[in-house]
């Protein structure tokens, strides 16, 4: 599939017809559809002046080892898989029970 600069993107679905042309420039990594950067501008924050409470969580922190930092998204991954395991835990108990 060739986007309007000439590029191909292999990993784009071919799809038949006009009514797909909107995904000519698109790229598709792990079943996600990326748009090229040249066909779309990135979006602009809604106040970039101002601190965001997502500015928060997706900085890096420091490691509290000391092995440097950790990246935010690594953190909040982190997080999220804790909480699973504490719901299977939580689970388990009261199926138990």
């Amino acid at each position: 599939m060739l986007c309007s600069g000439g590029r191909a993107f292999p990993a784009a679905p071919s799809l038949p017809g006009e009514a797909f042309s909107f995904l000519f420039c698109a790229l598709q990594i792990n079943c996600v559809t990326f748009p090229h950067p040249d066909t779309m501008p990135e979006q602009q924050l809604l106040k970039p002046t101002e601190w965001s409470y997502c500015d928060y969580f997706w900085a890096d922190k420091k490691d509290p080892q000391g092995n440097g930092t950790v990246a935010g998204f690594e953190l909040l991954l982190q997080k999220q898989l804790k909480g699973k395991q504490m719901q299977k835990e939580m689970s388990e108990f009261i199926r138990e029970r």
